[in-house]
């Protein structure tokens, strides 16, 4: 079955064919009339000295007679439709009081006020902190483990989300049968996932989305582990870690390679301290490294708090975008947004933030006149001036 950025992968092609075809037919069309007995043409004879200007003029003519863009427009027009919108969101899971929630109010709840933006957008991502299952036990203590029903994550897909992160620190929570139900449950709502699987190679794969001709390609890590036993290995199932620097080389390896196979590459970590404003010097050498190694955009998440945006190489990285569906403990905690990067193939291009505030386990998109919403871009503003980028009011674009 064909899935929705393909079938608009198809639809551009289709509409690329097109014109070539009606051209065709129209120069056909000229020439059977230009020989036909029954009709004879009172124009001059058109002299032809020069191939391309002679295909530029049927190319004109073609474009005037069908309405259609012809080659020099179709290219123009590829260059454009090749950028696109990201939209994404921070640590989603739907266990503990967000289960009651949706139990009461229906699966879409937590979603009503932002999913109009993941819908938007060529892309709706997330990071799934969680188990979706219906088996398996927690060693952690009461309230530190998440699982929940795998009829919750129906709210994915229907909220706009296509691809979720599972490189985190509680994807395993109930374990090796639980975590192989949350693969499975993923897969049959179609949604694409990376960093997790059956063993190291499918934990590592990078998942791809074409969009408008655009290869796009997300992989997912994670640093913050509950143990070692946690670890993909060639035999067990498990995350892609960056817990050691055995797990950065191989994740730089294989950055490098992924990169080879999309035409951007977005890498997502689980990193840093909680509740911590600021990377950490550890965290912003690694994302150059990640970045040296192949990756085009690095977007971050675990501090359950929003933390800046930093370039290097021309290219950002996005330490954390904090709580999206998830339980706060703190105001700052529920003070996010949803993030709408634009890129096209030469990489990141613009960023927009709509603020976020969470309550009552909800994504409440915030008024352009509240309180809340000046207050959260001036604090991502100011958190992003700490890392070197001047950010000012809810959009940014990258200088040409």
């Amino acid at each position: 079955m064909l899935d929705m950025p393909q079938l608009r992968f198809l639809q551009v092609q289709l509409k690329t064919a097109l014109p070539y075809v009606l051209a065709a037919l129209l120069i056909l069309s000229g020439c059977t009339q230009s020989t036909s007995p029954e009709k004879t043409s009172t124009a001059p004879p058109l002299s032809i000295t020069d191939d391309t200007e002679a295909d530029d003029t049927v190319a004109a003519e073609a474009s005037a007679a069908t309405g259609f863009l012809v080659p020099d427009e179709l290219r123009e027009a590829d260059a454009a439709i090749s950028e696109i919108t990201i939209a994404f969101g921070g640590d989603v899971m739907f266990d503990t009081y967000i289960y009651y929630w949706m139990s009461s109010m229906g699966i879409s709840y937590p979603w009503d006020d932002v999913a109009h933006l993941f819908r938007s957008s060529d892309i709706g991502v997330v990071n799934f902190e969680s188990s979706s299952s219906l088996r398996g036990e927690t060693t952690k203590p009461p309230g530190y483990g998440f699982r929940s029903p795998p009829y919750t994550l129906q709210s994915l897909p229907d909220a706009g989300i296509n691809y979720v992160s599972l490189g985190n620190n509680h994807v395993l929570d109930f374990g090796y049968d639980a975590f192989a139900d949350t693969v499975q449950n993923l897969n049959h709502y179609e949604m694409l996932h990376s960093g997790a699987g059956s063993d190291l190679a499918a934990a590592t794969a990078p998942a791809i989305i074409e969009v408008q001709g655009l290869r796009v390609g997300f992989l997912s890590y994670t640093a913050i582990l509950p143990g070692t036993s946690w670890k993909a290995t060639d035999s067990r199932p498990g995350v892609a870690a960056l817990y050691d620097e055995g797990d950065v080389l191989l994740a730089l390896e294989n950055i490098t390679r992924s990169k080879k196979e999309c035409d951007i590459l977005i890498v997502m970590p689980h990193w840093g301290v909680e509740y911590a404003d600021h990377p950490t010097s550890a965290q912003r050498s690694l994302a150059y490294r990640l970045i040296d190694a192949g990756a085009d955009l690095i977007v971050g998440g675990h501090p359950h708090v929003l933390q800046g945006v930093e370039f290097y190489q021309d290219k950002p990285i996005f330490y954390s975008l904090g709580n999206f569906i998830f339980l706060k403990m703190d105001d700052d905690a529920g003070k996010t947004a949803v993030f709408a990067i634009t890129i096209d193939r030469s990489g990141f291009r613009s960023c927009t933030l709509y603020p976020v505030f969470i309550d009552n386990c909800k994504a409440n998109l915030l008024p352009e006149d509240s309180l809340m919403y000046t207050q959260i871009l001036e604090r991502f503003a100011t958190l992003s001036q700490a890392l070197g980028t001047a950010w000012e009011g809810a959009s940014f674009t990258f200088p040409d």
